[in-house]
């Protein structure tokens, strides 16, 4: 891990606090003595015991993270969980939150890629939606819309576990997530599923239900 990815986490946990106000975004700079340091450092060059210190602030969201973000906390009108079908006018609400909330975790600063994990038992559970704090239905959503073409899974390696770590990312090239987050419709080729190497997404998503 380097001072970077330590910022970031750093970040990422504030973020999730209901402290934070709505349209603002949290900046972490980690300093030892009197100057930032370097991120491409390992982690451990810095530490409060030490006398490091640590410079958190609010910065306003970007116009379209500020828009995503009020996108996804409207309230919630039901929290049922079906797959969607041709357009967002027939996708239930919950999976339009979802798939809202997905885009709004892809703009983040610094996130170069969303783990599966992390966005569903972290991010999407911190969520303001009625849905989200029941573990099983967000499981069975990212599923569905794995299985309906609106979420395309990826596997990237990962250097500190044995094995590799599993994205998701949102499907824009799919009508129903296009409609759903206001994008134009696409002319053109239409979307063409792409086989995933390695291992079955549902099998993942159960070992990494733990």
């Amino acid at each position: 891990m380097t001072i970077s990815d330590l910022e970031e986490m750093i970040a990422r946990k504030l973020g999730e606090l209901s402290l934070i106000p709505p349209g603002f975004k949290v900046q972490v700079e980690l300093q030892g003595n009197n100057r930032r340091k370097k991120r491409s450092a390992s982690a451990d060059n810095w530490h409060p015991t030490r006398g490091d210190i640590g410079i958190f602030r609010l910065e306003p969201l970007d116009e379209k993270q500020n828009a995503a973000a009020v996108q996804v906390t409207r309230p919630a009108e039901a929290p049922a969980i079906h797959s969607a079908t041709a357009s967002s006018a027939s996708a239930p609400t919950s999976m339009q939150e979802l798939i809202r909330c997905l885009a709004v975790a892809e703009a983040l600063p610094g996130y170069q890629f969303i783990a599966l994990k992390w966005f569903r038992d972290s991010y999407l559970a911190s969520q303001p939606l009625a849905w989200a704090g029941n573990a099983d239905l967000r499981k069975k959503a990212i599923a569905e819309a794995i299985e309906g073409g609106l979420i395309v899974p990826a596997k990237i390696p990962n250097p500190h576990q044995p094995f590799p770590t599993t994205t998701i990312r949102v499907n824009r090239n799919n009508p129903v997530t296009r409609s759903i987050l206001g994008l134009e419709p696409q002319t053109g080729w239409a979307f063409t599923p792409v086989e995933v190497r390695g291992e079955p997404v549902s099998e993942t998503m159960l070992r990494e239900r733990g």
